[in-house]
C-alpha cells in the first residue's frame, strides 16, 4: 500500500510582512513559521509572545529579581522564563528590564535581534551630523544693527553690579580712604547732578581743571587742589561711568 507523506503549511502574517512554512504536522509547521528573522523591528516583548503564540506553546514569563542601586539610579533586574530557557535583562526600571529580558531570551532562542545594528547605529548617531542652530541660542541675523553688542546674561550683570558700585560712592581705587573721610575736600563727596556732571567732565577735557568741581567739592573750606590725590583722566573715567558716557 502507498503511503502518502501528508504537509501542512501554515502562514503567519505581522502587518505587511508575511511568513509560511511547512511540516509534517501542524504544530512543527507553526514552529517553522517562526523562523529566525520574524518579527526584526517589532518590540522584543511582543515578538516573543507572538512567537510562542505561533507556536502554541506557554506565554513567556517574567519576575522581577531584584531592584537595586540608588533612588534616582535605579537598577532593576528582570528574569524572563520559555520552556526550560532562563534569561535576564536590566534596566533603569521595569520596563526596559524586561525589554531587555526578553531581547536577550530571543537571542538565546537562536533569533535574531529586533533591532538591526544598521538602525542601531542610525539611531545613535542621528544627531552627530547636525549641523544646525542649537535649541534656545537664536541665530545672528544681518537685521541687528551696526554698533549694538549682544551680551550674555552673565557679563551684563557683572556690568551692571560694578557700575552700582561706582554710583553708590565706591570709587574703585580712585580715591584713598584718606580722601574717602574727608567730605569738605573730596573732589567726589558730593554727587554731581547731571548737568554738572557733564559740565565737569567737559572742563577736564578742554582744560585739565575743572571750576565747577572746585566750586561743588570745596565750597566752605580752604582751597585744595581738587585732583591733589587724583589724576585729571580718572577723574574724567570716573565721571564718564556716572553718565554711562565711553572715553
Amino acid at each position: 500500500m502507498l503511503q502518502i507523506n501528508q504537509m501542512f503549511s501554515v502562514q503567519l502574517s505581522l502587518g505587511e510582512q508575511t511568513w509560511e512554512s511547512e511540516g509534517s504536522s501542524i504544530k512543527k509547521a507553526q514552529q517553522a513559521v517562526a523562523g529566525p528573522e520574524y518579527g526584526q523591528g517589532m518590540n522584543p516583548i511582543s515578538r516573543l509572545a507572538q512567537i510562542q503564540q505561533a507556536k502554541k506553546e506557554k506565554e513567556p514569563d517574567y519576575v522581577l529579581l531584584s531592584e537595586r542601586g540608588m533612588p534616582r539610579r535605579r537598577e532593576f533586574v528582570m528574569q524572563v522564563k520559555v520552556g526550560n530557557e532562563v534569561a535576564t535583562g536590566t534596566g533603569p526600571n521595569k520596563k526596559i528590564a524586561k525589554k531587555n529580558a526578553a531581547e536577550a531570551m530571543l537571542l538565546q532562542l537562536g533569533y535574531k535581534a529586533s533591532t538591526s545594528l544598521q538602525d542601531q547605529l542610525d539611531k545613535t548617531g542621528e544627531n552627530k551630523g547636525w549641523s544646525g542652530p542649537k535649541a534656545g541660542f537664536p541665530e545672528p541675523t544681518n537685521n541687528t544693527p551696526k554698533g549694538i553688542l549682544h551680551l550674555s546674561p552673565d557679563v551684563y550683570q557683572e556690568m551692571e553690579a560694578s557700575r552700582h558700585k561706582v554710583i553708590s560712592g565706591n570709587t574703585l581705587g580712585y580715591l584713598s580712604p584718606k580722601d574717602m573721610n574727608q567730605p569738605s575736600s573730596s573732589f567726589f563727596s558730593i554727587s554731581p547732578t547731571s548737568n554738572s556732571s557733564a559740565t565737569i567732565a567737559r572742563e577736564l577735557l578742554m582744560n585739565g581743571t575743572s571750576p565747577t568741581a572746585e566750586a561743588i567739592g570745596l565750597k566752605g573750606s580752604p582751597p585744595t587742589p581738587p585732583c591733589s590725590a587724583v589724576q585729571p583722566s580718572k577723574q574724567l573715567e570716573y565721571l564718564a561711568r556716572i553718565q554711562g558716557f565711553q572715553v
